[in-house]
C-alpha cells in the first residue's frame, strides 16, 4: 500500500451514486473524529470487474472532509494501482451503472446496478 493525495471532488464524481448512500449516525461520528484530528486515510482500489476506482473504506470520511472545506485528501491505494487511480481521477472518469435487461413473463425490465 501507498498513500497518494487526490482531489476530493474528483473522487466523489467517479462514484457519485455510492457517495449518496451515507448512514447519518456514522457520518456524525466521523465529523467528530475530524474535529479531534483522529482520522485514518480512506482506502481506494480498482474494481476488478469494472476497472474504476472504488472507495473500499472511508466514504463518510471523504464526504465529511469535503463538507468541512478540504479540497484534497490523502488516500491509501495498492501500490500497483496508484498510477491508474491518479490517471482516472485527473481525467474525470465517471463510473456508469451496468444496465441489465430482463423479462418476467410478458413484462420487460431494465435494472441499473454497479457490479462492485
Amino acid at each position: 500500500m501507498t498513500s497518494i493525495n487526490v482531489n476530493i471532488q474528483a473522487l466523489i464524481n467517479i462514484d457519485h451514486e455510492h457517495f449518496l448512500n451515507l448512514h447519518p449516525v456514522r457520518y456524525d461520528k466521523v465529523k467528530e473524529a475530524i474535529v479531534l484530528g483522529e482520522i485514518n486515510m480512506p482506502l481506494v482500489s480498482i474494481c476488478k470487474s469494472e476497472g474504476f476506482p472504488r472507495v473500499e473504506d472511508g466514504r463518510h470520511r471523504i464526504i465529511s472532509m469535503f463538507k468541512y472545506g478540504f479540497e484534497n485528501a490523502d488516500i491509501l491505494v495498492p501500490k500497483n494501482e496508484a498510477e491508474e487511480i491518479i490517471k482516472q481521477l485527473e481525467e474525470g472518469v465517471v463510473r456508469k451503472p451496468t444496465v441489465i435487461d430482463f423479462s418476467i413473463g410478458k413484462k420487460d425490465f431494465k435494472l441499473e446496478c454497479f457490479l462492485c
